[in-house]
């Protein structure tokens, strides 16, 4: 008789492929990655992958999910006990820029695996995307920005800047913290109402 609440051999090797397969399309792209060559990761045939995942795509949602999920409570850690709309939004950045710039594969998954790129995939990460976003899109609406401000164009914007930086990211020069707080120190300089902009 199996010990209650201990995790099935199922759910072990379907984590074992799910993290197979972050580690294969973060390093070699989804593209470029076969089924086969995920189920040679976790000594198994490719036709036993598909008793866990129905195709190669559906392994591709759940990994950017699980990228999303952790990334989104990381930063709702960050920003929970924070009053200040700045303040909440350089932390947020912070968290995301540590969670994309540290060795993980889920988040590289999620950061340079573009939806529009997957066809078969493109409904499910766009909204997985945009669930993520969405925290975004309420920290920058409760900023004390200039009349007529687009808030839309703001976030596409800063979302577009964090993401870019783990290609030219090196360790030993400006840490997270710091890149968050010039982002959003140059942000708050330039669209804040002149009564916001000091800290």
């Amino acid at each position: 008789m199996r010990t209650p609440n201990r995790p099935s051999r199922a759910n072990n090797r379907s984590l074992e492929l799910r993290n197979a397969a972050a580690h294969l399309f973060a390093h070699r792209g989804y593209d470029q990655t076969t089924v086969r060559e995920i189920a040679a990761a976790c000594s198994m045939t490719a036709g036993a992958v598909y008793v866990h995942f129905g195709s190669k795509h559906a392994l591709l949602i759940a990994v950017y999910g699980e990228a999303v999920t952790r990334v989104t409570k990381r930063l709702a850690v960050s920003i929970a006990t924070l009053d200040c709309p700045w303040q909440r939004l350089e932390s947020a950045v912070r968290a995301h820029l540590e969670a994309v710039l540290q060795p993980n594969d889920y988040a590289r998954v999620m950061t340079r695996v573009l939806p529009e790129d997957v066809g078969e995939a493109r409904t499910e990460l766009i909204a997985l995307r945009d669930r993520y976003e969405a925290l975004f899109r309420a920290l920058i609406t409760e900023l004390p920005l200039v009349p007529q401000t687009d808030c839309g164009l703001v976030r596409l914007l800063l979302l577009g800047a964090i993401n870019w930086t783990p290609f030219w990211y090196g360790h030993g020069g400006a840490t997270p913290p710091d890149i968050a707080h010039l982002t959003v120190t140059l942000l708050r300089n330039g669209l804040a109402q002149p009564s916001a902009r000091s800290l």
